[in-house]
């Protein structure tokens, strides 16, 4: 018998054992607090934020309807705001992107984790959130439905050779040039600009032996905003780089490409706070940037920020004609007081419990370790957040979980919460 065969055996077993020990010992089907926030799951909403999901929601048919927005979602460190804009973002790409109506995709989401280094930064994460898959069929779309290519030049630009004729796939090759120019003058139409035109048409092209190369360079000057001298005069570029005063102009062709197959385009930046800790040369260029992008990006785009509530108020003094523009703000409440954090609590384990109506019960924690809980983390250096409760909660079931309990007791959060 090695030393393994215990565990071996313990482990064999855990797959035929019938026993939920939340079930078991709570009367929870799981623990339902994430120790990490997972972006296919609604956050849970309490107090004024139903009201706040309700005027996003607005926001986005607005956009749809093609009424551009600018909105601030401010709120606390670790109260959420990146589970709310990752949640949205994600569902927007799931669920609209997949209605199509009167020739339009209803709509497409994108995310930017934070600001980086300013404009150029926003952009390339922006270009590189969606998969390179996503500009290909963006191109192949627009060809087949705004442009009316035949359908085996479509075939052929997707890569799907192997279900083409041989005669299919010599007329191609005939007829392909003459698509690609018709398609970068399309592009052109849509931005007023040759560079970007000609990148998003070398995406696509795949016709002679260096297409790979040439896509490649055509990706590296969209997204790392840089390519030699050299190659950019074989693709026909005016320039090599995207200048820091064209980003913005770059930045509204391709929400222009975007617009003519989705209605609605939704951006969601993060982190907007970090934009205060800039350089302050840097700084001013990302206000301006922005400032310039809410002019000019198409009617149909929503641009919504994550920030701390106290960085809005400095942006709002260090860039007047930047907050001038927002078109409202929307605060996300935390558990930052007694009565938030008992219904983030009561409805988190509400989730977890077979039957709803004992949702508004603190079980298995009792008063007094709910109290506890709530007046030890509220001593944190940052203050109390929803993301940092929620955690304590779930290790909180844990423990007891470990010590085979059938109540959160004070004992166990102060086992817990021994900084």
């Amino acid at each position: 018998m090695t030393q393994y065969d215990d565990f071996e055996q313990s482990l064999a077993s855990i797959g035929e054992e019938a026993d939920n020990p939340y079930q078991r010992l709570f009367g929870l089907k799981f623990n339902p607090f994430p120790q990490v926030p997972v972006v296919t799951t609604a956050p849970t909403f309490c107090y004024n934020q139903i009201e706040l999901k309700e005027n996003i929601l607005q926001y986005i048919r607005n956009t749809i309807a093609g009424q551009k927005a600018a909105i601030i979602l401010k709120g606390e460190i670790g109260d959420g705001k990146t589970h709310l804009l990752r949640y949205f973002e994600n569902i927007i790409t799931e669920k609209l992107s997949e209605i199509v109506k009167d020739g339009f995709r209803t709509g497409i989401g994108f995310f930017v984790d934070d600001p980086g280094n300013g404009m150029q930064d926003i952009f390339r994460k922006f270009m590189e959130w969606q998969k390179r898959e996503f500009w290909d069929i963006l191109g192949c779309d627009i060809l087949k439905h705004r442009l009316n290519a035949p359908e085996h030049v479509v075939l052929y630009l997707r890569g799907a050779k192997s279900r083409l004729l041989e005669e299919e796939i010599k007329e191609v090759k005939s007829e392909l040039p003459e698509w690609v120019q018709i398609y970068e003058s399309y592009l052109y139409q849509q931005t007023m600009n040759w560079n970007i035109a000609k990148a998003f048409a070398g995406l696509i092209n795949n016709l002679d032996e260096d297409y790979q190369f040439r896509q490649m360079l055509c990706w590296n000057f969209l997204t790392a905003g840089k390519i030699s001298a050299t190659d950019a005069r074989k693709l026909g570029f005016s320039t090599n780089q995207i200048a820091d005063i064209e980003i913005v102009d770059y930045f509204a062709g391709v929400l222009n490409i975007i617009g003519t197959m989705y209605r609605g385009i939704f951006i969601f930046i993060d982190e907007l706070e970090n934009v205060t800790q800039m350089h302050r040369t840097t700084k001013h260029k990302t206000y301006i940037g922005f400032t310039k992008l809410l002019n000019v990006m198409p009617q149909n785009v929503m641009l919504t920020f994550g920030c701390d509530t106290e960085a809005v108020e400095w942006i709002k003094n260090e860039d007047i004609a930047l907050a001038r523009r927002f078109t409202g703000e929307l605060l996300i409440h935390g558990a930052q007081n007694e009565q938030n954090a008992r219904e983030y609590l009561t409805k988190y384990l509400a989730q977890a419990r077979p039957d709803a109506e004992t949702g508004d019960e603190l079980s298995p924690f009792t008063e007094e370790s709910f109290r506890v809980l709530y007046d030890t983390l509220r001593t944190l250096p940052l203050g109390l957040s929803t993301g940092e409760f929620l955690k304590y909660c779930g290790r909180a079931l844990e423990q007891a979980l470990k010590e085979n309990k059938s109540e959160i007791d004070v004992e166990i959060i102060q086992q817990i919460t021994s900084f």
